[in-house]
């Protein structure tokens, strides 16, 4: 007779493994599963999720690549769960209500070590329409320091769509320029009077040093925090965090976002210094064809990076919007040799990671970098934005949810004998300021 399954010991590792990151008291899920009862609770929907492979939420194929911290549930373990809420029911009641322990591994956001609130609301319309904002959050360390990784933590979850984050580092700065935090919507001013409201200069006038792609957030996304001496930025005392673009979905009603920037210290200054290739929408390869989708098609396109010298690729994310429906990416030779990098078989909009690879994946030179990527514009997308279907294309300016993008965007650094041994982790070291 098959031993009966025990939620404390059979369930709850898997769970804490799988699952709190997201579903806790507080955590970004709409329900928390951090307890037996609550398990005990919601059990039908759970089945209907897990067996559909709806949650966790891991779309990238697992048999391709794999990539540090996958969520995924392994055969036996789904089988695991749903013979126990099969019978749960039926079992007397567990000995223990009390929460499942989270272990610091897992926690969706690790606890930064300096946490920085907007210091006013963004207000929202409730008129149904994307909104794109500027954002300044000023902040004075006490000296010149080193930061390993930056988060992006949304005040509200349902509305924040993306955020692509610079870094200001000033020399100097005019005490007679208001330091708080600024928010205008995007493209209201021309880039240098925006600059200029936003205090966003030198002392002198002069524009300060401005790190690109910082942070960034989408849905899933977890900061980007590799081994010491990786990645990083050597920073000034004063800075300023610039959320160049940070977009909101359509609300249906007024309603306000209040979010932080967390930022994790660095014990040792970055040795290996990280750059980003972005392939396709406002990257630097072409979308072949250029991407227009016609009304009740399924469409496909590519775009291609050839490898100039070795690298050794970290991170990987891909991003398309609503009507994405596939996505594919590896690296190959004129010898038709293939390293493969990602593939999501059936796209989520609502899950977007950066994948991080369990170690460097080599490139050699020579190679060439491919994407590619399927689109559905029919009525038989459930996530199409338009009905009926409606030619959809990329366009200028800040990118509406209904509208497409077609971007494959890799962390690299130059490849070193050894890199492909190293161990890439998403876990935070705690530094000192």
């Amino acid at each position: 007779m098959q031993q009966d399954l025990e939620f404390e010991r059979d369930i709850a590792p898997i769970v804490s493994n799988r699952c709190l990151s997201c579903h806790k008291e507080g955590g970004i899920a709409p329900i928390a599963l951090d307890s037996p009862g609550q398990w005990k609770k919601y059990r039908k929907n759970i089945q209907i999720q897990i067996e559909a492979e709806r949650m966790p939420p891991w779309p990238a194929d697992e048999h391709y690549s794999t990539f540090s911290g996958q969520m995924c549930l392994r055969a036996g373990e789904k089988d695991t769960i749903l013979r126990w809420l099969a019978n749960v029911q039926t079992r007397a009641s567990d000995a223990s209500e009390d929460r499942i322990r989270i272990p610091e591994t897992v926690r969706y956001y690790p606890e930064p070590d300096t946490l920085i609130p907007f210091g006013q609301p963004v207000r929202l319309k409730g008129d149904g329409m994307d909104k794109f904002f500027l954002v300044s959050v000023p902040f004075d360390f006490s000296k010149d320091t080193i930061i390993k990784s930056i988060a992006f933590f949304p005040g509200n979850y349902s509305l924040v769509h993306h955020v692509n984050g610079h870094l200001v580092q000033f020399d100097s700065i005019d005490k007679n320029v208001p330091r708080g935090t600024l928010v205008l919507p995007n493209d209201s001013l021309d880039p240098e009077a925006a600059y200029t409201t936003l205090g966003l200069r030198n002392a002198d006038g002069t524009f300060p040093t401005l790190t690109q792609s910082a942070f960034n957030y989408l849905p899933g996304v977890m900061p980007l925090n590799y081994p010491e001496g990786i990645g990083g930025f050597k920073t000034k005392k004063h800075i300023s965090f610039l959320l160049r673009d940070i977009h909101y979905g359509p609300a249906a009603r007024d309603t306000s976002d209040m979010s932080s920037i967390g930022i994790y210290y660095a014990r040792l200054a970055p040795e290996r210094i990280t750059r980003e290739i972005q392939m396709g929408t406002l990257g630097i390869t072409d979308i072949e064809p250029p991407l227009v989708i016609p009304a009740g098609t399924i469409k496909k396109f590519r775009t291609r990076y050839p490898v100039t010298q070795d690298i050794s690729v970290l991170t990987v994310n891909p991003h398309m919007h609503r009507l994405g429906w596939s996505f594919k990416a590896f690296a190959y030779n004129d010898k038709g040799d293939t390293i493969p990098l990602i593939h999501i078989p059936r796209w989520d909009f609502n899950w977007q990671y950066f994948y991080t690879f369990v170690h460097p994946v080599h490139i050699p030179a020579g190679y060439v970098i491919q994407a590619d990527g399927e689109y559905n514009n029919t009525i038989n997308n459930p996530f199409n934005p338009n009905h009926p279907p409606k030619e959809i294309s990329e366009r200028a300016g800040s990118m509406r949810t209904s509208d497409e993008m077609f971007q494959f965007i890799l962390t690299v650094m130059e490849y070193r004998g050894g890199d492909t041994k190293i161990e890439l982790n998403q876990n935070v070291p705690r530094g000192t300021n």
